[in-house]
Formats: structure tokens, C-alpha cells, sequence
């Protein structure tokens, strides 16, 4: 009788009887001459595969294991891998597999570093080229920028240690220096020191004195061969110089007879 058959057992699925072409053997059906059964069976909706995660790395092309993610389905139907959300990587096409009966399937999702860039905006200082890479990836600050008649306060946020997931600009800020033009006035009366914000109007002194001596200017050099021009304050501390000439005198006699 059907129910002295063997009872047969295998990976990924259930063992559903015997039949005899279409017709099943069950407990009723009595054998009384030599007959091929055959066996059928119902794949099991509930067999094991892994779904493997891997990221790109931050150094080079290749991909790192990340996250491992057991699945179950139907005996070899195809996988139903999805890919997951992670900040700042981007998916590629998964290709599925066959959930093999033995549970040894895996699939491998690979994901891409995103791109971003960190742009600085230093408001007319010194370039300072824009940093594009992946995300993750470790940025180095850049040095300081410079700019005429300021000083560098520093950036209104601090650089990332590595590129995040968006794009991000960064601005500098700056403070206006001041800066004094000295006088030496080569024996004449004392010209007070002019000291200011960069770049603004400077207004030349009143013309010193000196005994004997004209005035001839304000030179850049103390040689004084280069006229100084009050113009605005430059970017520098800077000295100048008084220029003289010397006066000619007469010295007229009456010699009463």
C-alpha cells in the first residue's frame, strides 16, 4: 500500500507524494503489479540566500563588504534583492541570481561613492581652488588665503575633515588693517604720524619749516629721487621723506662815505 512508501527528504524543498502519472498514490491505492512512481515535490517558499552589500572605497576603485542581509524565498525562483539606502552612495543594477535548494546563493549589491564639491568663496582674496571628491573621502584644508590691506579672519564654518554628502560652500571673512605713514622731515618742524584704514583718502600734512630751507616735497626714498604722492593708504607701512633747498640770502653794505 501507498503508505509503506519511503518517505523522501531534500534541500529547498517538501516531499508531496507519489504519483502514478497524474494520479497520486494515497493511503487507498493498493499495488498489485510493477509500477514507476514517480516523486513530486513542493519547492519550499522559505529557503535561505544573502544579499551582500558592498561601498566603494574612498582610495581607490574597489568595494568593501559593508553589510550583510539574510533573505528567504522560493526554492530556484530568482532573488529578490533590493538595494538599501545609504547616505551619499548610489546604487548599481543588481544582477538577481537562482535561490539555490542548498541556501548558498548570495548576491552582491555594489554601491558608488556619490561626488560632491567643497567650494571656497574668499570674498576677492587669493585663489583657493574648489576640492571635488568622493564622499568620504578625506579633505585637507587649504592654507590660509590672502588678500591686500586685510587680515584672514578664518571661514564661517569649519572645513569638513571629509567630503560630505552634499555640496557645501564655505565663505572667509576679513578685517581691514590699518597701516601708518611716517615722517622724517630732515631738520624741519615735526609731522605727526597718519594712521588709517587701508585704502582710504589720505590728506597730506601742512608743509613743514625750516630755517633757511624751501620745502621741495615728500619723497619715497631717503634720497628723495622718488616724489611720494598722497593719494590712499597703502597696503604697508611707509616712510617718507622731507626734500629741502636751501635759500639764498644778501647781505648789502651802506658805507656811509
Amino acid at each position: 500500500t501507498a503508505e509503506e512508501l519511503p518517505k523522501l527528504i531534500t534541500d529547498g524543498y517538501t516531499f508531496a507524494g507519489w504519483y502514478n502519472g497524474e494520479n497520486e498514490v494515497t493511503t487507498e491505492y493498493k499495488i498489485s503489479s510493477d509500477l514507476n512512481l514517480t516523486a513530486k515535490w513542493n519547492a519550499d517558499t522559505d529557503t535561505a540566500y544573502t544579499v551582500e552589500h558592498y561601498q566603494q572605497n574612498t582610495t581607490d576603485d574597489g568595494y568593501t563588504l559593508f553589510e550583510t542581509e539574510e533573505k528567504n524565498g522560493a526554492t530556484d525562483s530568482e532573488t529578490l534583492a533590493t538595494p538599501k539606502e545609504y547616505t551619499g552612495f548610489i546604487a548599481q543594477s543588481i544582477e538577481q541570481g537562482t535561490i539555490l535548494p542548498d541556501g548558498s546563493t548570495v548576491v552582491k549589491v555594489y554601491y558608488d561613492r556619490k561626488v560632491f564639491t567643497l567650494t571656497f568663496d574668499n570674498d576677492g582674496g587669493s585663489g583657493i581652488k574648489s576640492i571635488t571628491e568622493k564622499y568620504g573621502t578625506t579633505i585637507t584644508a587649504p592654507e590660509n588665503p590672502t588678500k591686500e590691506g586685510y587680515s584672514f579672519m578664518g571661514w564661517n564654518q569649519e572645513i569638513p575633515k571629509t567630503m560630505p554628502a552634499e555640496n557645501v560652500t564655505v565663505y572667509g571673512g576679513w578685517s581691514i588693517n590699518e597701516y601708518t605713514i611716517s615722517f622724517v622731515e630732515n631738520g624741519g618742524s615735526v609731522v605727526e604720524d597718519i594712521t588709517q584704514d587701508y585704502a582710504t583718502e589720505v590728506t597730506a600734512p601742512a608743509i613743514p619749516s625750516k630755517v633757511g630751507h624751501t620745502f621741495a616735497g615728500w619723497y619715497s626714498d631717503e634720497a628723495c629721487t622718488k616724489a611720494y604722492t598722497f593719494t590712499s593708504m597703502p597696503a604697508a607701512n611707509t616712510t617718507v621723506y622731507a626734500k629741502w633747498t636751501i635759500n639764498s640770502y644778501t647781505i648789502n653794505f651802506v658805507a656811509n662815505g
